[in-house]
Parts: C-alpha cells; sequence; structure tokens
C-alpha cells in the first residue's frame, strides 16, 4: 500500500476526506502544498499564478474524494473512470496533485 509519510496511507486520506476528518482534511492539505511547492519550487515566478494552479489541482482531486470518484476498495485506493468502469490508482494521491497542476 502506498504511503504519502509515515504516519497515513493514502486509503486513510481517502477515507477521512471522506469522512470530512477535520485532522486529516488539514494534514492532507499541509502535505500536498509541502509537496507541490517542492515540486514546483522553479517553475513559477508569479506567486499567485502558482497559488492558483495548486488550488485548482487541489480542488480537482478533493472533489474526488468528497464525491467517491476517488474512494477505497478492499483497502486499495480505486477511481471511477468516465466510462463508470474503477480501477486501482497507480500513483499516490500527492502524485496526482502533480499531475492535476499540468491539465
Amino acid at each position: 500500500m502506498k504511503t504519502m509519510r509515515r504516519n497515513h496511507t493514502d486509503a486513510e486520506v481517502v477515507e477521512g476526506i471522506w469522512r470530512h476528518d477535520k485532522n486529516m482534511e488539514e494534514w492532507f492539505y499541509a502535505s500536498a502544498r509541502s509537496y507541490f511547492d517542492r515540486h514546483f519550487k522553479e517553475v513559477f515566478f508569479d506567486k499567485d499564478r502558482k497559488q492558483e494552479i495548486f488550488q485548482t489541482a487541489f480542488l480537482k482531486i478533493w472533489t474526488e474524494m468528497t464525491n467517491g470518484t476517488i474512494s477505497v476498495s478492499d483497502g486499495n485506493v480505486v477511481r471511477r473512470r468516465h466510462t463508470g468502469e474503477v480501477h486501482p490508482m497507480t500513483c499516490s494521491l500527492l502524485t496526482f496533485v502533480d499531475v492535476f497542476s499540468n491539465i
């Protein structure tokens, strides 16, 4: 099972976000923000644009976790595609934030 850091697996994060667990929400936001800042440190010169891109990417993954597009099945994080098919996620949630920031 993939982990975001030592203290939370991706499955725990998805379940926590689904339950609206405030501590998990804050932890995931801080972790995603830190990950994004580290990986895009030299890419943006405009801090407002950088913030806008992060917020858009974070909102996308957050929405997918709260509406059930990204969920947990048998302890594995899965994602429902637009066709309705459900497949295991092949990357971590933080990598997914990175992917969404490139859309």
